[in-house]
């Protein structure tokens, strides 16, 4: 049923995402008048039973257990107690429906064997019980925050009065296949035996539940509860049966409190921007700024200092790979314009350690480079299109993006007689334009060199790396639990929230430049109203040095593939060799197989398999060395 489904769903979002909300003040319970709670559950029925029959239900044996599903629903108003608990009166609507079922049989005469056989069946009773609740509920806080709101445990006593009550008795045969049931003339494997109105009903029905209940503040004094119980019934379902019933019970709810008297309410959160350098004070110091908002007394105070650090410089050389090269510029729909995006005037000093994506905006100065490395090379422009369909100029269109790059390439510095245009409707491995991003990547000038390699893939170089551990204290009093409290640090991007004073230990892992001799850092804390701002720095000179022979942590070699192949191109088994020879035997190797999404899923997932075992088989088939492979696949 969709109203299962859905409530089990909300249900576990809650559990699995309590930081969807903040917590209220603790002093709103002490405080509070009365609340309103509304709930929608789910009763996981079971039946306990020993009887043969009810009413007009017909004796097939003894029925012992059966089980179902309903929806539950209540309302109702809850009292302050005292400081800890509450007392609740609610009313609400439970679906107690199930089904009982008890295997028997019969001998019959089987025509075909000409003997008589054991007939084994199924009979079934299939129940529709809706009951009106009266419930007297208690409810004890045992954590006052468990999952940014109170936990509470609770009892509660039902008194129901069926709404409803309804019976459908079936039975069903199991073997053999060639038995039947004549009913009639019509013959059929499943009959119904009785049904009706269950006129036996107990009223009132009585039972009680005890369970847990978790409220996640939602702010203006209201929660979000979710409660898991377990739920009773003392007396017979019927009162000619012996039949009991009993339920695990999980709600979700709403709950309104109304207090005794106001809150002051929280002045609205004060922007505050991103730490400003002059805001930064000498070593040791800590700025507290007020804002121009009266205080809320007592004065609330914030502050943060350094505990402990246990820092050295890791020095040594690691292994590194360029990222691959596209070796293509990309036009918008109907342009023979290079995109901003890409960089006409400069090139990177290291191609080492960048952003796939951001490195290929250097494409053009790149080629350049590769180009006057290698005096014989040449160059070939195929500008492409994505068809008539889409960019009806066609070849015209093709020969203008190609002289776009050819006029790039010359400015910087290449001779033009180094340089052929070919222009074509379709590159020569068209991309799929079944998807828009096969139109456009189509939709292209590619870049040919002839008598070089496109990239040098590996280089050791050395590095030195700021390593260990910070430790810093972050203390704060008397700010409302409802105005969160951030902890930030040059260390990481996002901020962090705190829920209580504490040590937050930092790990430090900074790449450090030849000539840095001072390192400085800072943290802040800061909440609506309030910041401090604490600032030092790192004699970098008088840290532990620790040598590394070679480092591997960062590697990440990546070979590119034409559209839908996963052949190996002389580029992807140049860099295979250099991985080969730097690598020391025994090494794991983890091949990522990917393809991208212009394609089926089926397709994609077996390109996926094809790429790696073509770059697995090529490494085993070049080197003696023995290493270990592991397998990663996955397509975008």
């Amino acid at each position: 049923m969709n109203y299962i489904k859905l409530l089990l769903l909300v249900f576990l979002v809650l559990r699995t995402h309590p930081t969807l909300f903040t917590s209220e003040l603790d002093s709103q319970l002490d405080n509070e008048r009365l609340a309103l709670h509304f709930r929608l559950g789910l009763l996981n029925n079971f039946y306990k039973a020993n009887f043969s029959h009810f009413q007009n239900a017909i004796d097939c044996g003894i029925f012992e257990s059966g089980k179902g599903l309903g929806l539950t629903i209540g309302s109702g108003v809850e009292f302050s107690l005292a400081q800890k608990s509450h007392l609740g009166f609610s009313i609400g609507y439970s679906d107690r429906s199930g089904m009982l079922t008890l295997n028997s049989g019969f001998r019959a005469y089987d025509t075909t064997l000409k003997e008589v056989v054991n007939v084994k069946t199924e009979n079934s009773i299939d129940t529709k019980i809706h009951y009106f609740d009266i419930q007297t509920e208690y409810y004890q806080i045992i954590a006052k925050n468990f999952i940014n709101g109170p936990l509470r445990a609770l009892i509660l006593g039902r008194v129901s009065f069926p709404m409803s009550s309804n019976f459908d008795q079936k039975e069903k045969i199991l073997s053999p296949e060639n038995a039947i049931f004549n009913i009639n003339g019509f013959r059929t494997r499943n009959r119904s035996v009785a049904e009706g109105k269950i006129e036996t009903m107990n009223k009132p029905h009585i039972g009680f539940a005890i369970g847990l209940e978790n409220m996640l503040s939602i702010g203006n004094k209201n929660y979000l509860t979710q409660r898991l119980s377990f739920d009773y019934g003392l007396t017979n379902i019927t009162s000619d049966a012996d039949w009991k019933t009993y339920a695990l019970r999980i709600e979700v709810g709403l709950r309104f409190s109304f207090l005794k008297q106001p809150i002051d309410e929280v002045l609205p959160p004060v922007e505050i921007d991103e730490i400003i350098e002059d805001k930064i004070i000498a070593k040791d110091e800590i700025i507290q700024e007020e804002s121009s908002i009266p205080m809320i007394q007592p004065t609330p105070l914030l502050s943060i200092s350094e505990k402990a650090k246990d820092l050295e410089i890791l020095t040594g050389n690691e292994l590194l790979a360029t990222p691959p090269i596209i070796n293509a510029v990309f036009f918008d729909r109907n342009s023979s314009e290079i995109p901003e995006f890409y960089e006409l005037e400069k090139g990177l000093e290291s191609y080492y350690e960048q952003d796939p994506v951001y490195i290929h905006k250097f494409v053009l100065p790149r080629i350049v480079e590769i180009v006057r490395k290698n005096p014989n090379s040449r160059i070939i422009l195929e500008g492409t299109t994505s068809g008539s369909e889409y960019e009806p100029q066609g070849l015209l269109l093709s020969r203008k993006r190609a002289e776009a790059v050819e006029k790039a390439l010359v400015n910087f510095g290449i001779q033009k007689s180094k340089i052929t245009i070919e222009p074509k409707i379709f590159p020569r491995v068209p991309s799929n334009q079944e998807f828009e991003k096969g139109v456009i990547e189509n939709q292209r000038t590619d870049i040919v060199v002839i008598n070089a390699p496109l990239q040098e893939y590996m280089n050791i170089q050395k590095y030195a790396e700021l390593n260990g551990k910070i430790d810093f204290l972050a203390d704060y009093m008397n700010i409302p639990k409802n105005q969160p409290v951030y902890f930030k640090s040059i260390f990481f991007k996002d901020s962090l929230i705190l829920e209580y004073p504490k040590i937050i230990p930092i790990k430090v892992k900074e790449r450090l430049k030849d000539d840095k001799a001072i390192y400085p850092y800072f943290a802040s804390l800061h909440s609506d109203t309030l910041s401090a701002i604490y600032k030092n720095s790192i004699d970098l000179s008088k840290l532990p040095r620790r040598q590394v022979e070679l480092s591997y942590d960062r590697f990440e070699a990546v070979l590119t593939f034409d559209y839908d192949r996963s052949e190996l191109s002389n580029d992807n088994k140049g860099l295979l060799k250099q991985l080969a020879e730097f690598l020391p035997e025994g090494f794991t190797i983890v091949l990522f197989g990917s393809a991208d999404a212009l394609g089926s899923e089926q397709r994609n997932i077996q390109l996926e398999r094809e790429r790696a075992d073509a770059a697995e088989k090529y490494i085993r088939s070049i080197t003696p060395k023995k290493f270990r492979f592991e397998r990663i696949t996955e397509y975008f």
